[in-house]
C-alpha cells in the first residue's frame, strides 16, 4: 500500500489546491457504485465472517478498498489504517476460504478464514503481532480459533519483515524523516 500511494503521489502532476477535489471525486465515483469501501464496511465485514458473501464481491471489494485507501492517502485524505485492514483482511480470508472450498476440499468454516485474514492483514499493517492475536480472539470469544490465528498472524508478519522490515506505520513514521525508536537514523 505505501508503495502504491508512493507511486501515485509521485506521478500524479497536480496543483496541490486541486488534489482533494480531484481525490473527491475519485472516491465519490467509486463509493457510488460500492458505498462500503467508503467507510468501515461493516456489514460486509459481517457477511464475510459469517461465510453468506460470493466470491466475486470478495474480490471486487478488496480491490476497491485498496484502490480508495490509496487514493485517500495519495491525494491528501487522513485517515487510518486498522479500519481498512480489517476489511481487506476479510474480503482476501473470505475470498481465500471460497476458493479453497470450491477446489473441493472439505473445510470447517469460511467464517475461520475471514477471522485469519483479518489478523493477517492486521499484524501485516500495524506490525503489532501480539495485538492482532488478541483482538482476533476477542472478536470471536473464544479460543478454538487461535491455532489458525496465531499461524496466519504469524506468516503474514514474517512475509511482510521478509519483504520490507518494517510495518506501514513504520515506514510512514521513517518517511517523514521521524524515527519510532528515538535512535538517530
Amino acid at each position: 500500500m505505501p508503495a502504491a500511494t508512493a507511486f501515485v503521489a509521485k506521478h500524479l502532476k497536480v496543483d496541490n489546491r486541486i488534489k482533494p477535489a480531484i481525490g473527491a471525486l475519485i472516491l465519490a465515483a467509486m463509493g457510488f457504485y460500492y458505498p462500503s469501501i467508503l467507510g468501515l464496511g461493516g456489514y460486509e465485514t459481517q457477511l464475510a465472517v459469517a461465510g453468506g458473501i460470493a466470491l466475486s464481491l470478495c474480490v471486487i471489494l478488496l480491490a476497491l478498498k485498496f484502490a480508495a485507501t490509496v487514493a485517500s492517502f495519495s491525494f491528501g485524505f487522513n485517515g487510518g489504517v486498522f479500519g481498512p485492514s480489517l476489511f481487506m483482511g476479510a474480503m482476501l480470508g473470505s475470498a481465500v476460504g471460497l476458493i479453497v472450498q470450491d477446489s473441493g476440499a472439505d473445510i470447517t468454516s469460511i467464517s475461520l478464514y475471514a477471522l485469519a485474514g483479518m489478523g493477517a492483514m492486521v499484524a501485516g499493517v500495524t506490525g503489532a503481532v501480539m495485538s492482532a492475536i488478541i483482538v482476533m480472539i476477542e472478536m470471536t470469544d473464544g479460543v478454538a480459533t487461535a491455532r489458525p490465528l496465531i499461524f496466519a498472524v504469524a506468516f503474514a508478519y514474517v512475509v511482510i519483515y521478509l519483504a520490507s522490515e518494517n510495518s506501514l506505520l513504520v515506514r510512514q513514521l521513517r518517511s517523514r524523516g521521524k524515527n519510532p525508536w528515538g535512535k538517530k537514523n
